[in-house]
């Protein structure tokens, strides 16, 4: 008679016996969903920013100039230029070239990751690999793939570590995280070769290390990647002032991000990343016991610096200078890494702890055993109903207004008139009030154009779709004011831009002929800022020119 099992240890068993070709299964349902939620998904100005400074600046400027700014390598800019100089229409090479990289990684987790196969096939509908970084094109899908290719060569790190480290290369080129990322792997794999090679003869061996010296190529490209993207003094991110207390951006990075990058769910967007004392002591506790499950594994698997010092690496350097809720998933990758060479290269991770071994029976440790599977599946299905809530938030809402109103400006021909946008006024370190006139979100819009079409943006330049993210001084400002003040009158204002600061005689009516809302998705969540859960971009046109282009004024929607 057959002993009962754990119903979901029999399932587990099920899947592990399926055939070879379900992998492909999964696999193609991954890309097709990616697919389908994509054709809905209206690219943001982050992603919008990238695929115009590859499609239009110049090259020098992308691997000189551009990186001191945006914070990231040039790698992701070289890739979409590639993609973009072909002549393939914006969101189609973007969203493929993003879909190309993910499938890669995908294909490869689901062929030689070293998990049960109902593990390896829910990892890729988690919400940061199928939406947040799938959905979504940023260069962080570098990352991913080079996370997973590190995951794949380290148990050979000893023999072979050229791949290793050119696996690290790639996640140092995606991403100022990665740098740092890599630089605590980097010190726990060092730790290892001292253990391993500690003897008389300990230096003279180490310099003859074949991975210490694979280890050279590593520093140099992050040398050259860290002269490449240190800030200049007038970065936007490295002068403008944190909306956030110091502390609250360290218990952020180092207690928060750790857990919403699991299963947890304690902040949604920047807009609710302000932390009172309910959140602190809820996700305290959940960290603990986090903490406590990840400790197990450590003990068992001695790769307890694998995790930490990158995971001290970014969180320091996260609440230090600059972190987003956007960030969260980069910490889900290293998690990936770091299980999947637990696993690995330990055939005790899925033991119990010692101490519970010796104080129970065989019954309660299958009990145990059983309920700790579940426990872990319910971390995995968790962030795969994200995915799902994520994607019908896709479908119903317009995630950026950019797409609808480039369409708009284009049948009705307002941009071939003089079209300003609203820009952003933020603090900087000293307090004091900067107007960011060239930091507009206008990327977003200029993508579907082949030219700037905002002519107080960035001088009018044609190839100057980008943000530059100089944070000017006040003199410079009034210069641009000055300058400025010559163009001609606006015809068409997006949301409330302050045309006065350049035209302070000019009197004219502007009404509003379109209205496009927006919903911020995150997870399963939707930001609400205006009372109906929906944010608003409004286009407005000068009145006289209402019947040349036959519109007329509609109503806002807090209107009767």
């Amino acid at each position: 008679m057959k002993k009962n099992k754990p119903s979901l240890k029999r399932i587990i068993d099920r899947v592990e016996k399926m055939p070879k070709w379900i992998d492909w299964v999964i696999f193609a349902l991954y890309i097709i969903g990616v697919i389908i939620i994509t054709s809905f998904h209206e690219p943001w100005f982050d992603e919008a920013e990238a695929w115009v400074i590859g499609r239009d600046a110049p090259l020098k400027d992308i691997l000189f100039l551009i990186p001191h700014y945006e914070g990231h390598p040039p790698l992701w800019y070289l890739y979409l230029g590639a993609i973009a100089r072909t002549g393939i229409p914006y969101e189609l090479g973007m969203k493929a070239g993003t879909i190309l990289i993910n499938a890669v990684a995908v294909l490869i987790l689901i062929k030689k990751a070293p998990f049960y196969r109902l593990i390896r096939y829910l990892i890729p509908f988690n919400y940061f690999f199928f939406y947040h970084y799938g959905v979504m094109s940023r260069c962080y899908s570098f990352m991913f793939l080079g996370f997973v290719l590190m995951a794949l060569f380290f148990k050979e790190r000893r023999e072979k570590p050229i791949r290793v480290i050119l696996s690290m290369c790639l996640v140092c080129l995606s991403s100022a995280y990665g740098l740092l990322f890599c630089f605590g792997i980097t010190l726990a794999w060092i730790i290892d070769i001292i253990k391993e090679n500690y003897s008389k003869g300990f230096i003279k061996g180490i310099l003859k290390n074949k991975q210490i010296l694979a280890m050279m190529i590593l520093l140099a490209v992050a040398i050259v990647i860290v002269i490449l993207i240190y800030p200049y003094p007038d970065t936007y991110a490295h002068i403008k002032k944190s909306l956030l207390p110091f502390s609250q951006r360290l218990y952020y990075s180092f207690i928060i991000l750790p857990i919403d990058a699991l299963f947890f769910s304690a902040v949604h967007t920047d807009a609710t990343l302000f932390i009172n004392a309910g959140m602190i002591a809820i996700t305290l506790i959940v960290y603990m016991l986090t903490a406590v499950f990840v400790g197990f594994i450590c003990k068992k698997t001695k790769k307890t610096w694998y995790l930490i010092l990158p995971y001290l690496m970014f969180s320091l350097f996260a609440g230090m200078k600059y972190i987003t809720t956007h960030h969260e998933g980069i910490m889900t990758f290293l998690y990936l890494f770091w299980i999947w060479i637990c696993v690995d290269e330990s055939d005790k991770v899925y033991e119990l702890p010692e101490f519970v071994i010796k104080h129970t029976k065989e019954k309660e440790r299958k009990q145990i055993n059983g309920i700790a599977i579940v426990l872990a599946v319910i971390c995995l299905l968790v962030p795969a109903y994200w995915s799902i809530g994520a994607s019908y938030y896709e479908i119903k809402y317009t995630y950026e207004a950019s797409r609808e109103m480039a369409k708009f400006l284009k049948e009705t021909g307002l941009d071939q008139r003089n079209i300003i946008m609203n820009w952003e006024s933020v603090k900087n370190k000293d307090g004091e009030k900067i107007e960011l006139i060239n930091n507009q979100l206008a990327p977003a819009a200029n993508a579907y154009f082949d030219h700037n079409i905002f002519y107080t943006y960035n001088y009018g330049e044609p190839k100057k779709t980008y943000a530059d993210w100089r944070m000017l001084d006040q003199e410079q400002i009034d210069e641009i004011i000055k300058v400025y003040g010559t163009y001609e009158k606006p015809d068409v204002l997006i949301n409330y831009a302050p045309y006065q600061m350049f035209f302070p005689d000019y009197v004219a009516d502007y009404v509003l002929v379109k209205t496009i809302r927006e919903g911020q998705i995150y997870k399963d969540f939707c930001l609400e800022l205006d009372d109906d859960g929906m944010r608003n971009r409004r286009i407005y046109l000068r009145e006289d020119l209402l019947d040349e282009y036959g519109l007329t004024r509609i109503k806002d929607y807090y209107e009767d």
